[in-house]
């Protein structure tokens, strides 16, 4: 009876539960080892994983899945803005690399 309420609630708000972004948060900190102080973008991609930006320290780095991406092009990521997934899959978005 209580997982037809679970998923009735689940069906009525949408994809994410309240405290679900942030428990998804809490084990990527644990996986990673990162300290990540916050989290924007949040979507999910294609094949069921989730994506977005988060902040390590004072820096944002695009995620999906279980991996924080900080090097693109053999170049460390130094700011990362509108993180999406494209229709083909792909994680897209504005980096910037080089900036030092």
């Amino acid at each position: 009876k209580w997982e037809q309420q679970y998923d009735s609630l689940r069906k009525n708000i949408g994809e994410f539960l309240p405290g679900e972004v942030y428990d998804f948060i809490m084990e990527l900190r644990e996986k990673t080892n990162e300290d990540i102080q916050n989290g924007y973008d949040f979507h999910f991609q294609l094949n069921g994983d989730l994506a977005g930006k988060v902040m390590v320290g004072e820096e944002w780095y695009p995620f999906h899945g279980n991996e924080i991406i900080k090097i693109i092009a053999e170049e460390e990521i130094e700011f990362c803005d509108y993180i999406h997934t494209r229709p083909n899959g792909d994680l897209a978005g504005q980096i910037e690399v080089g900036r030092n």
